[in-house]
Formats: structure tokens, C-alpha cells, sequence
């Protein structure tokens, strides 16, 4: 149970982030605290230790440091969609899901500098890769749950 709601979850914030960031490459900041506020309370009442829960903003807050880094290389919208992931499935499933999103856009850059003939400037939307690199960490660890064998 506590899984389909941590999916339910995770679609009502990755699929409009995926539209907005597709068509607009920007994420709705105010949403995101909403739902991470609500990834809280939600984690609380799951019985979640409180530890537990900050935990999960930790690669939130390792994006924010990178975007201020490589000034705004890693937007901060996606910063602040990894602490609303973080404060749902946790520290450990958020580090997994941001190494199988970069490995994603990783690939897609690759293609698009050596197939598109793209500048290393140029902007892709990340929630599209963070959506797949969740479909896969769902397909890895729950895959037989999901499909009922």
C-alpha cells in the first residue's frame, strides 16, 4: 500500500513537471513546496523517522549546491523537484533515481552533440529524464510487484 501511494504521488508530480519543463524548460517552484510539504506530512503519518525524511532532501540540496556551482548548469526548479522526490521515497530511492536520470540525459546529451551537432550550451528539460529514470528504479526494485507475479 504505502508503495501505490508513493507512485500516485510521484505521477501527480512528474507528469505536469514533464509537460511544463518540455514545453517551457521551467518547473513550478510553488508546486513543488506544496508538495514536498505534503511529502512530509504524508512520510509523518507513514510512520517515517523524522531523520528519514530530511534525508531524502539531501540530493535536493546537492542540486541546489551544483546549479549555484556551475551557475544554473542543473536548474534549480529540478532542485527543487528532487526535495519534493526526496521527501516522498526517501534518501536512498532519490540517490538512485537522480544516477539513472543523469545516466538518461547523459546518453541524450551524447546523441545530441555528436548526432545533433548541438553546442555544449545548449538547454534539455530534465523532469523528462528524472519521469525515466523513475520508471526504471520502479522496473528494477518493484517490477514483479507491479506486473503481480
Amino acid at each position: 500500500m504505502k508503495v501505490l501511494l508513493q507512485i500516485g504521488m510521484m505521477l501527480l508530480i512528474l507528469v505536469p513537471c514533464c509537460i511544463m519543463d518540455l514545453k517551457t524548460k521551467t518547473l513550478p517552484v510553488i508546486w513543488l513546496w506544496v508538495y514536498t510539504l505534503i511529502g512530509v506530512v504524508v512520510s509523518a503519518f507513514g510512520k517515517e523517522e523524522w531523520t528519514s525524511i530530511f534525508l531524502g532532501f539531501i540530493p535536493g540540496f546537492l542540486l541546489f549546491f551544483i546549479s549555484f556551482v556551475t551557475n544554473g548548469g542543473i536548474g534549480r526548479g529540478d532542485a527543487y523537484l528532487y526535495l519534493a522526490i526526496g521527501s516522498i521515497i526517501g534518501v536512498r530511492d532519490t540517490l538512485i533515481v537522480l544516477f539513472l536520470s543523469l545516466l538518461l540525459a547523459a546518453g541524450y546529451g551524447v546523441y545530441l552533440l555528436k548526432v545533433q551537432k548541438k553546442q555544449r550550451n545548449y538547454k534539455i528539460p530534465f523532469a523528462p529524464f528524472t519521469a525515466g529514470g523513475y520508471g526504471i528504479f520502479l522496473l528494477i526494485f518493484f517490477g514483479t510487484q507491479l506486473v503481480g507475479t
